[in-house]
Formats: C-alpha cells, sequence, structure tokens
C-alpha cells in the first residue's frame, strides 16, 4: 500500500521534454510499454507529480492535446496492479466519477485488465490512466481558509459515499475480475490477507514482533499494538455493509481544486471489496486530524461533523454502521500506523527521514482511549 500520508520529501516536480526522457526515465521503460506509449500518440511528459513511496506518477500530453496520466509503480506485483485496473473499470461501468485506464493493447478491446498493464525494466508495472486537473487535497486545505476547508472535507465524505453507492459486485464478478477480498463478517481475514492496509496480518504481525530480536521487540509501538488488535478483529466482525472500498482514502489520495472542490479519489493501490465502514474510519483519521506541520494532531470535531454531513448527504449510515465509528477509526489507526512503522523501521530502515511517520497515528490510538472524546465524537454521530 501506499504510505497513508504521502511524506514531503517524497514530492518532487520536474519538466521533462520528451528528447531529453532517454537519459532521465524513459530507458527505463520496457519495450512493449513505449511501444504502447507511442501507440496513444505520447507527445511528451511534461510534469513529475504527486506520487509516494510506492510509485511516481507523469502528467503526459498526448499529440491531440489531451493529457493523460503515466503511473509507474515500485516493484508492485504485476496481479495486484491487474486488481487495481479490474476495480477501476467495475467503477466505470458503473459511472463513478474517478480517473480511469487507458488500454495499452494496440487493437484489444480493452475487456481485460491485463491490456492496461506494462512492465518497465525490472519488473515493476505501469498504466496509463485519465488525468485529472487538481492538487492533492491535504494541500488545499493548508493553504485555505475555513470556508476552503469545510468544502473539502464535506466534498471528501459525499465523493466516498458516492463509491459506496455503487452496486456491491457479486461473488462472479469479484472472482471474474479479480477484485482482492478485505474480509468482513463472516470472513475476516478475508481471501486476500494483504488488503485493506494489512487487516488481515494484524496478528501474524503481533506475533512475529514478539519474536523479533531487533529494533522492534520491547518497542513502544509493538506493545501498543498487540494491545489493539483483538479490538480490529472484533470490529471485522460486526455485521456492517460490504462493498467497493478504497482502502486508503487520505486527503492525499483526493484531488481538489484551491475553491475546495472536489474533483475525486485518486491511487487505487489498496482497493478491495470489504466493509464500507473500513472506509468511513479511515476517512476521518485522515481528513479530520489537525495534521499539517506546526498543528496539534488532534481530532478536529468541526472537520468531523463536515465530512459525516457530506457522507450522509450521498449514503445514509445504518444505526449498526454507527454504533462503530470509533472501532473503525481505532482499526484503521492500526493499519496505518504498522505500515508505517514496518515499512521504515524493519523494510526501508534507510529511508530515515520517515523512521518516527509512525508517531502521529500512534499517538492518535492513544488519544481514542479518552472516554470523553469517545462520548464526543457518539453524540456527533448519533445526530446523524
Amino acid at each position: 500500500m501506499t504510505a497513508a500520508c504521502t511524506l514531503s520529501f517524497f514530492y518532487k516536480a520536474r519538466f521533462i521534454d520528451i528528447k531529453a526522457m532517454n537519459n532521465i526515465y524513459f530507458h527505463s521503460l520496457s519495450t512493449p510499454l513505449r511501444a504502447s506509449l507511442y501507440h496513444l500518440t505520447l507527445a511528451f511528459i511534461h510534469l513529475q507529480c504527486y506520487g509516494g513511496f510506492s510509485g511516481s506518477n507523469y502528467a503526459c500530453t498526448v499529440a491531440d492535446g489531451a493529457q493523460v496520466l503515466l503511473k509507474c509503480t515500485n516493484d508492485q506485483p504485476r496481479g495486484d496492479v491487474e486488481s487495481q485496473v479490474a476495480a477501476l473499470l467495475f467503477l466505470k461501468r458503473a459511472k463513478a466519477p474517478t480517473c480511469f485506464p487507458r488500454s495499452l493493447a494496440n487493437g484489444s478491446s480493452g475487456e481485460a485488465a491485463s491490456d492496461y498493464v506494462s512492465m518497465r525494466q525490472g519488473n515493476s508495472p505501469s498504466i496509463v490512466l485519465d488525468f485529472l486537473e487538481g492538487s492533492p487535497a491535504d494541500k488545499v486545505m493548508v493553504g485555505g481558509d475555513l470556508a476552503v476547508q469545510e468544502r473539502v472535507v464535506n466534498g471528501a465524505g459525499a465523493a466516498l459515499a458516492g463509491l459506496h453507492a455503487v452496486p456491491m459486485p457479486d461473488e462472479a464478478e469479484i472472482t471474474a475480475a479479480g477484485l482482492r477480498d478485505a474480509g468482513g463478517p463472516g470472513r475476516y481475514p478475508g481471501k486476500d490477507s494483504g488488503a485493506a492496509c494489512f487487516v488481515g496480518l494484524q496478528e501474524q504481525f503481533k506475533v512475529d514482533f514478539a519474536a523479533d530480536d531487533s529494533v522492534v521487540k520491547g518497542h513502544p509501538f509493538t506493545t501498543l499494538h498487540a494491545e489493539q488488535v483483538p479490538a480490529l478483529a472484533a470490529a471485522m466482525q460486526v455485521d456492517v455493509p460490504r462493498g467497493l472500498i478504497h482502502g486508503d482514502p487520505f486527503l492525499d489520495n483526493l484531488l481538489a481544486k484551491d475553491s475546495g472542490e472536489v474533483v475525486g479519489w485518486v491511487d487505487w493501490e489498496d482497493v478491495a471489496v470489504g466493509p464500507l465502514m473500513f472506509d468511513v474510519g479511515c476517512s476521518l483519521i485522515g481528513c479530520c486530524y489537525r495534521s499539517a506541520e506546526g498543528e496539534d494532531n488532534q481530532l478536529d470535531l468541526d472537520r468531523l461533523k463536515w465530512f459525516l454531513n457530506g457522507y450522509i448527504s450521498v449514503r445514509p449510515l445504518s444505526a449498526e454502521e454507527k454504533a462503530v465509528v470509533v472501532p473503525f477509526m481505532r482499526l484503521t489507526l492500526l493499519c496505518n500506523a504498522t505500515w508505517r512503522f514496518r515499512n521504515f523501521n524493519i523494510m526501508h530502515p534507510e529511508v530515515e527521514e520517515a523512521k518516527d511517520a509512525y508517531k502521529e497515528l500512534a499517538d492518535r490510538i492513544v488519544a481514542l482511549k479518552d472516554e470523553a472524546l469517545v462520548l464526543q465524537i457518539e453524540t456527533i454521530v448519533a445526530s446523524l
């Protein structure tokens, strides 16, 4: 999955002329992908834009003047990328607003997810998507006044509910499209234990952390993690509706205009079929905290109201869903904090700048133990 917050030191902006690409990036593309891009009549790549640890995105202009997005992953399995494509094609058929993939197979009907994926040298998959005009919503929030912030957060809720309003694919569609299953009532941890931010791997991580003799053994985070895992498993067993979920709906995976108008959700690396409340909880922890530089990392209850009011304007929450808002906030905090901790303290300790990235989420887990704060959240949810 991508980092839940795309850390600032991964952001780049570089203008690139197609003639110079052989020395910068284009040489790393496989011959089939280069041919595919020429099939799309790629004129030039002019901007490396928003991206994260898992890959890079390039805004490209094709010969007719239209823009597309070349999305190049860093060593993701091809099957995972094809699963993303399958989900986006399902959303396209449902007319849900987001960026859709373009076929890279000349003369193809574009019905198979494999037609949309090509491999760079080194076996890293790449896809080409429609280009959406907008900026990462977390950046818009920082630069905007209170009215802009309300518009962004309210629009984020409405956009997520729009995704959740798409009818649940049936089992045959899930299997045929290769959509990942993140689990849910009666099926935790799901058919794909890696889907939706490692939900199905948390219990194994608990065992692994306890047995690890390296830096993680006795680490404060592993103690907090072990305490929270049983509640995570319990939340995933609650009988709430399932459907297509984004899996990582933080503000940096949402595009918005400077006015605060939301354009749509992007970056679908964690898309899966699972409990809709996973996305709701994840968006609340990813959109409603004061987390910009210099802010206090506290839950902003006004933002929580804005988000939930936007969500229920499109899709009402059932009584059962309202009852598990806080448990799913805790669940998604744990999943995302664990990803950051494991990725930057165990898998990639060389990325020194991100070693403590888990801490802001771990602090939020601790804060959600405060009964007074939980009561405030539950009172707001009950009033919807």
